[in-house]
């Protein structure tokens, strides 16, 4: 266990492959899983047969409503489903958004360690016997003498 400020949580995720003829337990003990395993299928049945991705998700779609294969959900949520597997994955705008967290981590932790230095030299200046007016303009002018011009 860890004593932090911040919660957290460590997750496993066991991914199990629902393709037809790869996660038979898995699909034999949903029927959920067969009817998405069964629309992914069909849909990449009609990529291969020369449809574009989005006619190939509605006539996925259409075919499991008429095969009764998640009929009430898809009927319900068609827009929806639609343009869920019609989202790619987009590997820079992932690594934009990475690169963005990771600044602004790194930023956060350089300001919280450079207060942290700032407290310590403080504490050093007032055990010289500085007051604390002198102290903190010491360390100004030495953290501006410090930085590039």
């Amino acid at each position: 266990m860890v004593n932090d400020a911040d919660p957290a949580m460590e997750l496993i995720a066991k991914i199990i492959d629902i393709n037809p003829g790869s996660g038979e337990a898995a699909l034999k003990r949903s029927t959920t899983l067969q009817g998405y395993s069964f629309l992914i299928e069909e849909v990449r049945k009609n990529q291969h047969n020369g449809m574009t991705r989005d006619k190939a998700i509605v006539a996925g779609i259409d075919t499991c409503i008429a095969s009764d294969v998640l009929t009430v959900f898809l009927t319900e949520h068609y827009l929806e489903v639609s343009k869920m597997l019609n989202w790619e994955y987009d590997a820079e705008a992932e690594k934009r958004v990475l690169t963005e967290e990771a600044v602004q981590q790194g930023m956060q932790q350089g300001m919280q360690q450079g207060v942290l230095q700032g407290a310590e030299m403080v504490a050093k200046l007032l055990k010289e016997g500085f007051s604390l007016e002198d102290a903190l303009e010491k360390i100004k002018s030495e953290s501006s003498e410090a930085l590039p011009s």
